[in-house]
């Protein structure tokens, strides 16, 4: 859990004014709004209430270390709450349109089941999906070892920083792969081109009422109002992109 140590160190300690976890999204409202997929766990009826709107924004922080995933969940969205943004290097792009650039024609694969692949795949020379808990056509992800060394371009949900597997996946990368790690968990920061991912693809919160009333509602993440996608490039890829 390097990568989280080094994100929560990254960022300030600041007052908490408001936390919402959703059915689909976690966020939590600092001086601007962070957010997170909500990762459930089997133990939701032993949670119990803990005034955690009242814990400072590195405290929520903190949670993203725990192996509750509803707490981690938190904790990530703080993180995100707390990023500081450098907003002249955000690029108006989506995670899903890097990857159809970058890797047409080529291996791919992706961890985390994403909505958008049944439209793309046919894109690609290859691709294996790779899920936790697995739909048809998809692989397991016990089998990550096995198959994602020969991806030319890797796809990552940011939920692998949430659920603690990112940096057990990584490892798995070959060293010449483009690695993209996006949605709405994905922390915008350049700390993660330390750990070979190339694009960084996430959201920011645009319109806080508007998100906050579809988050309330339990709107699922791909119907969410209110959000920008955005990314940071490791390098200048202008020419590709």
């Amino acid at each position: 859990m390097e990568v989280l140590k080094e994100l929560i160190s990254s960022i300030e300690d600041k007052p908490v004014k408001d936390l919402i976890v959703g059915a689909f999204i976690t966020m939590v409202k600092s001086e601007r709004i962070g957010c997170a997929s909500t990762v459930m766990n089997k133990n939701c009826s032993k949670r119990d209430f803990r005034n955690l709107i009242s814990k400072s924004l590195k405290e929520l922080a903190e949670l993203s270390l725990s192996e509750d995933t509803i707490d981690s969940s938190i904790g990530v969205a703080a993180i995100n709450a707390g990023i500081k943004i450098k907003f002249e290097k955000l690029r108006e792009i989506k995670g899903q349109d890097i990857m159809l650039i970058v890797g047409k024609n080529k291996d791919c694969a992706v961890i985390g089941h994403f909505p958008f692949l049944e439209k793309i795949k046919g894109n690609f020379k290859s691709l294996n999906i790779f899920e936790l808990h697995p739909e048809e056509g998809d692989i397991p992800a016990d089998k990550i070892p096995e198959f994602l060394p020969y991806a030319d371009v890797v796809a990552i949900t940011g939920m692998t920083i949430t659920n603690h597997t990112f940096e057990d996946v990584i490892k798995y990368v070959k060293k010449d792969a483009f690695v993209i790690m996006l949605g709405p968990s994905t922390p915008i920061s350049e700390i993660l081109f330390d750990y070979n991912v190339d694009a960084v693809c996430g959201s920011i919160v645009e319109d806080e009422e508007t998100f906050i009333t579809y988050v309330k509602e339990g709107v699922c993440v791909k119907n969410l109002k209110g959000l920008r996608q955005v990314a940071i490039l490791k390098e200048n890829y202008d020419r590709i992109l």
